[in-house]
Order: structure tokens, then sequence, then C-alpha cells
């Protein structure tokens, strides 16, 4: 049956005891460059900081070597700061925000890019057990008018960070009408600040000069709950208004655990990310890059190619994150021999479903680099691991052309679930892939979309809304969202490995679409130019085998 448990995991639920990990391993060296922040970005952050010594009297890592200052002339031109730098900010801003009132457990709301500051909030958020959110302004506005609105009543955070002058008045505007006591508002740019709003080095100035004891701070994250609320991020709104998922911190952690593989100590020396905050791979991809004692190398334009090829060519980037489309476009660069990709280690592609082709595009780009497919949702991920580490990409099986997203990891339980007839499938058979995972969130904001949640006598399942298909091996192979999914005789048949395996035969871009009738009911066409010398029978015969009888 279509149905495995990984096994268990041991979860260790203090995040910031995995932080302390790459702390004590790295903690002279750089844990955060901004490449699109300049290398004196925040020197008043750093003067701070520097008044209150990083030394724990006693504690786990007493070092008396002073931090090494990267101020653009002795290693990288641009933001670069050191486990060391990144703890003691966080330590006086955790002390400022208790200062000021905010109390574990209240809301920090992010509306700030990537880069130093996002970073540094999220340690200090760990730290001070604070429930982090995220969203993108210029998203927000695009939306909407009633999108930011909405949010703050969603969240009613206690803190609000902004940073470009449209969205700090927009905030000026609505906290006024605000239905609880008006949140503390922190402006990341200082020298723009606004009359009502204070900065970084205002809070650290409050932290350093309050009685507030840091190690009691830090004592209190290190025992946190695990059924705390770490972070609240929202689903990219494809199918309605976007949700909330409230990720617990043993969520959390159980997610880092179950991936831990994805950026190992090969991998994060020098890792990209790209994402923007308001991505749950935002948060996982530093939380495991921190944890391994790496460093976080941050753009500031989200997922674009052109920031990628520029990183490489300043840094020996080892660790970076790829669609299938940034896959063709990068691969253009080096054709060129323009691009030296020699030092990246890890390659992770996904985003969307990744053919066998641009599996083996990845491999020639970058070719002395692991390429590995990594699942995640924002309501949790983890539930897979790539077991193709040392498997030259020409002998990974595949699925009509799509690659598989591995075997279920421990901690996480996976069942391809038939509808219709209310069972478990088969192996070999498609349908409905659910989940029940430690990382997986236990339901949306407000009571949203609660039928994608159901308990059994096993337990608390998700409803992923993907269609899958699992082998006679275990791997499991993800082929599309159930909304796009076409039936054929009571067999779930989805466009993607249709087409692709169409395609892989004809060399034309192929169409499949359903017909429905009242005399034959649902009955399924590809469309394409040409059949290339191929008869029809020519291909549903390549489908048969590539799929099986049901497809063709």
């Amino acid at each position: 049956m279509a149905e495995i448990d990984g096994g268990p995991l041991i979860n260790t639920t203090s995040l910031l005891g995995h932080l302390e990990q790459g702390l004590e391993k790295s903690y002279n060296k750089p844990g955060i460059i901004s490449t699109h922040q300049p290398a004196n970005h925040l020197s008043d952050l750093l003067a701070l900081a520097k008044s209150h010594d990083d030394q724990e009297h006693g504690g786990t890592y007493s070092h008396t070597k002073t931090s090494t200052i990267y101020d653009g002339k002795n290693g990288y031109n641009c933001l670069t700061l050191t486990y060391h730098q990144i703890h003691s900010i966080a330590k006086c801003l955790a002390a400022g925000l208790l200062a000021n009132g905010v109390q574990p457990k209240s809301t920090i709301l992010m509306l700030i890019p990537n880069g130093a500051e996002f970073g540094l909030l999220l340690w200090t958020s760990v730290m001070t057990r604070l429930t982090i959110s995220c969203a993108d302004p210029d998203v927000l506005a695009a939306t909407g008018p009633d999108e930011l609105p909405h949010l703050l009543r969603t969240l009613e955070p206690s803190i609000i960070v902004a940073q470009d002058t449209r969205t700090v008045l927009e905030i000026d505007r609505l906290v006024d009408e605000f239905p609880t006591v008006r949140p503390l508002c922190i402006h990341a740019n200082r020298s723009a600040k606004k009359s009502g709003w204070t900065t970084l080095s205002e809070i650290m100035e409050q932290g350093n000069r309050s009685a507030i004891d840091q190690d009691q701070i830090i004592e209190a994250a290190r025992s946190d709950d695990p059924e705390r609320i770490h972070s609240v991020l929202f689903t990219s709104g494809s199918s309605g208004r976007p949700k909330g998922c409230p990720m617990r911190v043993g969520g959390q952690t159980h997610y880092m655990l179950s991936q831990s593989w994805l950026v190992d100590k090969r991998a994060c020396p020098l890792a990209l990310q790209q994402a923007h905050p308001s991505r749950a791979i935002a948060h996982l991809q530093i939380l495991l890059t921190w944890r391994a004692g790496g460093t976080a190398v941050l753009t500031g334009r989200g997922f674009c190619v052109s920031d990628i090829v520029e990183a490489i060519r300043r840094l020996p980037i080892t660790f970076v994150v790829l669609s299938p489309p940034m896959v063709h476009e990068i691969s253009k660069e080096v054709a060129n021999a323009s691009l030296n990709t020699d030092s990246v280690q890890t390659v992770q592609v996904g985003g969307d479903a990744v053919t066998a082709g641009i599996l083996a595009k990845c491999a020639t780009v970058f070719r002395g680099a692991k390429v590995v497919v990594a699942h995640g949702m924002t309501e949790g991920g983890g539930s897979f691991r790539w077991p193709f580490e040392h498997t030259p990409t020409s002998q990974i099986p595949h699925f009509g052309g799509l690659c598989p997203v591995g075997v279920v990891s421990p901690g996480s339980v996976v069942r391809i679930w038939n509808s219709a007839e209310a069972r478990v499938c088969k192996r070999g058979e498609s349908g409905a892939l659910h989940i029940r995972s430690g990382s997986q969130i236990r339901n949306y904001m407000s009571g949203a979309s609660e039928t994608s949640f159901y308990e059994d006598g096993q337990g608390r399942w998700f409803r992923t809304g993907d269609v899958a298909v699992m082998d006679p091996k275990g791997l499991v192979y993800i082929l599309g969202r159930e909304k796009d999914m076409m039936n054929r005789d009571g067999v779930a048949i989805m466009p993607a490995p249709l087409q692709n395996c169409i395609e892989t035969l004809t060399g034309e871009q192929a169409v499949a679409v359903s017909v429905t009738s009242e005399s034959q009911g649902e009955q399924l066409f590809a469309v394409l130019r040409s059949l290339a010398s191929n008869s029809p029978g020519d291909i549903n015969r390549h489908i048969e085998k590539m799929l099986g009888k049901h497809w063709d």
C-alpha cells in the first residue's frame, strides 16, 4: 500500500540551542553577509554591542578573543557580521524590547526585505521568544488596499518593523484605528526615521541602560516551550486569500532536524539565501545555515538569477536554491564561459515540477555539486529525504520525466489517498498526498480551511492539495495540484507527467486537456503542433510504457 512511516525523529526543541551550536563552532566567523548593503551599514549597532562584551562568565562559550571587524578592507566589501556580533546585538535588542514592555509570545511583524536587519531580528526573536511574522509590502500593495489592514487585524502585532516610506505612512494611518494599544513601531532606516517611530539603535541603547539580566533572557530561551507559536507566515493565496500558518517551536525544530542533511558542512560555508522573509524557505535556510556554523549570504531582490551570478563572481558560494526556470537562465551564463561555478557544493531545485531534463542541466551547470530536490510548504515540510546524493543524475528514476521528491523522512508518515473510494492507494496508483508530521502546523489561523486537516486513529493529517504517486520502492513523486487533476474512468490523471512524456518522445510542446461529454464522460486529449513522424499509436504506447496502462 502507498503509506509509509519514516520512523521516529528525536526532536531537540530549543531553537536558541540550535543557534548556539553554530555560535560555538564559528564564534568569530561570518554568520551574515549582505551583498546589497555597504560594510558600514550597521556601524551604530556594532558600536553599541561592543560595550556589552559577549562573555558568558563561566558559560558554554567563554571566548576572550574579540570578534573580527569586517569593514570592507580585510574581507568582503559589503556588510558582514560575525556570530559574536549577531549574538551581541541580539542580546541588547532583546533587553531593549523587554524594557519597552514587550512580552514573550508577543508578535513581531516585519515588513522589510531580505538583509542583515531581518537576520538580526530573527535571532533576536528566537532569544526573546517572540512570534515572527513577515510580509512583503509590495505584494500587499499589489493585492489590494484591504490586505495590510486585514493583516494587522489578524496578527495584532506588538511590534511592527518597516523600512520604506510608503509602508511607514500607511502603518501610521492604520495604527491610529488599531483596536488595541499602539504597537512599538521600529523604523529600519534610521536616516529616514519618522515621529512616533524608534530605531534599532535606540532599542539597543534602552536595553543597555536597563537593569534587565541578559543571561536570564538566554536561559529562558534555552528552555523554550515547544508548543509556543514561533512564526505565522502566510500561504501564497493562489487558491484564495492567504492563510496564516502558526508554526510551533517544536514544529520548526522538527523541520530543521529532518532537513539537516540539506545544508551540511560542505554546503554551509557560504549559503546563498535569496527568498523574501515572507517565505518559509528563507527562515528554514538561514536557521539551517546557522545551526551548521555557516554563513548566510543574503541578496535583496528575491529569486533573481543576476544576483546569483554576481554573488558567485564575488564570493565562493557553496549552496544555491533554484527553480526550474532559473536553471535555464543560469545555464546561459555558464555556456558563455563567463561564470565559474566550481565552488558550489549543493544545489537545491524546487518550487515547481522538476523534470529529469532540469536535473541533468543543473548537473551540467554545477559540475562539482550534488543536485537535490527538496520539498517544503508554508504549512511545514521535511517529510521527504533525497536518497540520491551519490547517484549520477542519469541513474535517478523518474515518472513520466518527473523527478521524485524522495523517500519518507524520519518523523513523518506519508499516505497516498484515493478520495473517490476512501482508501489508501496501491503503489503506482496516483492519489491525494496526505502527510502526518511533527513539522506540520495543526490548523490555519482563524479556523480557515478546516477541511484541510483531519484525524484518524493514527493522529492528525494534512491534506496537501497535491496529487502524488508512490512507487514500489517507496519513492514519492508529486505530479501536480488536485485542482488541475483530470479523471478518467476513476483514475487521477495529471497534466504535467503526461505532457512531459509526450514532449520527450516528439520534441514538441504538448498541452493535455479534458473534454466531457454525456455519452463518454471525461475524455483526455493532447494538443501539439506536430507528431514528429510518430503515429497516435506510437504516442499511446510510449505513454503506457512510461506511466502505466491507465494513462494512455
